[in-house]
């Protein structure tokens, strides 16, 4: 049995070290837990490991620095973006000095513009995005000698250079830091202004120090050991992953939890620097990500036997629940949520070869009194489509989304969640 120790996955157990080397997501786990159950699943050396929520690329950056070949699956562009970035071969190593030197050239001395039609300029100066806008131009010029119309259509065709992924993992983080005014109380929640009205302005100076120094925090944690193994980042949804059947030894993953987070919103800042806003396709991001709090469709989900008993039974209770907006917002939102995990469980199992592994970490969640188990309805859904559970270990956390609303503690006790570690096999 693989010892999962006493700690959540989800828990920063990780050193500081390892910490300060990576982009900071607000759903990733420890590297530590990925090696646990890499490491105690008996894969040969030939194995492939798939990750359908590749998020920051915790998974596939760990497997193959364990020497296992990888591929990492999710809709969020700014995502994909973050984990190609977060490992390098030494040729990508060999070029942060042109990369150093094109912030430095772009965020050098010349004569100051304004962006004025730009989804940054709902967070930061006109003057200030024109700088990001500059240096960005510089890097992938000296990069990729080119200029794409758009990174989003470049990545579409994963031709986004891996330390150009670097760059933008850099410029990440720093507009986020920079952003800190329009930050609330829910982690995942970036408030926005009006186009052109943000107030945020940062000297060149600045943004060209904080931008150099991380991008070598970054690529000194990033290097591969093996250009074999480095892994491949698609852009792609976990309810339709572009493998084909019976190619994967293990997937290993975390779909978004039950916890109505939007994960998209929470990224806004990410995908304004990609180009992306309520212009161009924001809207049409939030609905293709499993656990969307925007309503896809009208009228109620109908339950449905693939689902499973519990999830259905969940659904019916919400929809029965005296509280306003029950019986239609939250049961409507709560079933498309069992919908797209149901798809993409069917998908796992469509991928993974005879005598794989399903390794998939959740967490419970309530609708006021109402309890969601999604151990359990996962364990129902994988077993439905041929994946046995083998074991589970549960970990009482305190990290929840619904402390944030003090009123809701109200409905029950107590406010602990649990989260789960399940390991299926396929028949």
């Amino acid at each position: 049995m693989i010892n999962f120790g006493t700690s959540s996955p989800k828990l920063r157990t990780d050193s500081a070290a390892l910490r300060a080397g990576r982009f900071e997501f607000y759903a990733g786990y420890s590297e530590g837990f990925i090696r646990d159950v890499v490491g105690g699943l008996g894969l040969s050396k030939e194995a492939l490991i798939l990750d359908p929520w590749n998020g920051s690329g915790t998974t596939t950056y760990t497997a193959s620095r364990m020497g296992f070949n990888s591929i990492g699956v999710d809709v969020n562009p700014a995502m994909v973006i973050v984990a190609a970035g977060r490992a390098l071969t030494a040729d990508d190593v060999a070029q942060l000095p042109t990369l150093l030197e094109a912030v430095r050239a772009g965020l050098g001395a010349g004569r100051h513009a304004n962006a004025l039609d730009d989804p940054l300029t709902s967070w930061f100066h006109p003057k200030m995005t024109a700088d990001v806008r500059r240096v960005e131009r510089c890097v992938w010029q000296a990069i990729a000698h080119r200029v794409p119309g758009r990174v989003r259509h470049a990545l579409e065709r994963t031709q986004v250079p891996r330390v150009i992924s670097l760059f933008y993992t850099a410029l990440f983080e720093a507009l986020k830091r920079y952003a800190l005014p329009y930050r609330t109380s829910n982690p995942t929640w970036v408030a926005a202004r009006p186009r052109g009205s943000g107030e945020v302005n940062v000297s060149r100076t600045e943004l060209r120090l904080r931008l150099q120094v991380r991008i070598l925090e970054l690529a000194a944690r990033g290097e591969m050991e093996s250009a074999n193994t480095v892994p491949r980042i698609l852009l792609g949804s976990s309810e339709c992953i572009p493998l084909p059947d019976a190619s994967v030894d293990a997937v290993l993953g975390s779909p978004p939890y039950c916890t109505r987070i939007d994960y998209t919103v929470a990224t806004r800042i990410e995908l304004a620097v990609l180009g992306v806003d309520e212009r161009s396709g924001f809207r049409n991001l939030r609905e293709a990500s499993m656990g969307t709090t925007v309503i896809l469709r009208q009228g109620p989900p109908p339950t449905n036997r693939c689902l499973g008993q519990h999830a259905n039974a969940f659904l019916e209770s919400v929809a029965s629940h005296p509280s306003k907006a029950s019986s239609t917002y939250y049961y409507k939102q709560f079933g498309q949520y069992f919908s797209a995990l149901a798809d993409s469980v069917s998908e796992v199992a469509r991928v993974v070869r005879p005598n794989g592994w399903f390794g998939v970490v959740v967490q419970d969640s309530y609708y006021k009194e109402l309890h969601a188990d999604l151990a359990r309805i996962v364990a129902e859904m994988s077993s439905e489509r041929g994946l046995n559970l083998k074991t589970q270990t549960d970990f009482p956390t305190q990290s929840c989304m619904r402390q944030i609303h003090p009123g809701s503690r109200s409905y029950r006790r107590p406010t602990k969640s649990v989260e789960s570690v399940l390991l299926f096999r396929k028949d």
